[in-house]
């Protein structure tokens, strides 16, 4: 080889690698990561795609965009399945764009949004937006082949739609921990509300799902614990769990017998049910403290040995996050750090903040 098709390959490396995001570890597995990104009020967003998925295998990385509707105009002309919008509905404030919580069902990622449920298929096109006036700002959703399971979160409610959007079933949870109906939620369309406030919401402020059989999970924010409603018997409980360390709770995915959660400021807590005895005991939480302290965190997906979560990106920070990477035993495996050239897509004000939201 000669000197100058040495220094080719070496720039082409460099170039290549620059191009990258920033990685300290390689996955020899997929990577899925939500995102979503904040303009002021005053940014003219236009109709264009927003990038809002980020997919990592090995030393390959690659963003995919999508189209969000904001306004009831904006509805028209996409594969919307379920409701479209009655009137116009104006959304003068806090212009936020991404995808949310994320549930893999065979070939297709769902994914959530702040006025629907995105179906993604394996290739990351879009098939088809599931969209009615309850599905707003879902936070984490769950899907199986015949529903939908998304949470109201600022009025504390679990909204169960079907594939076509319509809604089939619904449950409020109050502050007692009893189920109702709350036929005042059919007065609002709630994806023309609840974006336009800032802060947590609702009693619990539910944020992730999972279904086990007849039980519907939700991990409740300000409680720090689980609350659990049964679909069969129109029931309610919490499932509280044993900290020894002061959390806030955000995320979670159960798998086996073992809990797995986020906090956000930086801790993997795990826990599983012990038997006290004569003592009442059950979820007992195991601690995995993150290399470093992150501004924001949340997010978790486990694959085999390996915890990632979303690092970074609360309100005011750098415009990056990161996916951390730490094994089930505490040891730090790694992060992959994200950052993206908005003015690629036609934006000339930078955003506000960009943050990371779910895994799988």
């Amino acid at each position: 080889m000669t000197i100058r098709g040495f220094l080719h390959g070496v720039h082409s490396w460099i170039y290549r690698e620059l191009s990258q995001p920033r990685k300290t570890f390689v996955p020899d597995f997929d990577i899925i990561t939500s995102f979503v990104c904040g303009f002021s009020d005053t940014a003219n967003i236009g109709h264009v795609p927003i990038p809002a998925l980020w997919h990592v295998r090995g030393r390959e990385s690659h963003v995919y965009s999508y189209p969000f509707p904001r306004n009831t105009s904006d509805f028209h002309g996409l594969p919307i399945k379920g409701e479209m919008p009655g009137k116009e509905e104006p959304f003068k404030d806090r212009p936020r764009f991404g995808l949310t919580g994320l549930c893999k069902l065979g070939d297709y990622i769902f994914a959530g949004s702040w006025n629907g449920v995105y179906k993604i298929a394996k290739d990351f096109t879009l098939e088809s937006i599931i969209s009615n006036h309850l599905i707003s700002d879902p936070h984490g959703i769950y899907c199986d082949n015949d529903f939908i399971y998304t949470c109201l979160t600022c009025k504390d409610a679990l909204i169960i739609s079907d594939h076509e959007g319509r809604i089939v079933d619904r449950f409020s949870v109050g502050k007692d921990l009893k189920l109702y109906i709350d036929d005042s939620l059919d007065r609002y369309d709630w994806r023309f509300i609840s974006k336009q406030y800032r802060g947590g919401k609702g009693f619990f402020h539910f944020n992730y799902i999972q279904k086990h059989g007849d039980e519907i999970l939700l991990t409740s924010r300000n409680l720090g614990s689980l609350v659990v409603i049964d679909i069969k018997s129109r029931s309610c409980h919490l499932e509280p769990i044993n900290l020894a360390s002061q959390t806030l709770l955000h995320d979670g995915v159960k798998i086996n017998d073992k809990y797995y959660f986020t906090s956000v400021d930086g801790q993997i807590i795990i826990a599983e049910n012990i038997d006290g005895g004569l003592y009442n005991r059950g979820l007992c939480a195991d601690y995995i403290r993150l290399r470093r302290k992150p501004n924001w965190c949340r997010g978790i997906a486990i694959k085999g040995d390996v915890a990632l979560t979303a690092v970074d990106g609360k309100y005011g920070s750098n415009l990056a996050f990161g996916i951390h990477a730490v094994s089930l035993s505490g040891k730090y495996i790694g992060e992959i750090r994200f950052s993206y050239d908005y003015s690629k897509i036609g934006i000339k004000q930078k955003p506000l903040y960009l943050t990371g939201f779910d895994i799988v």
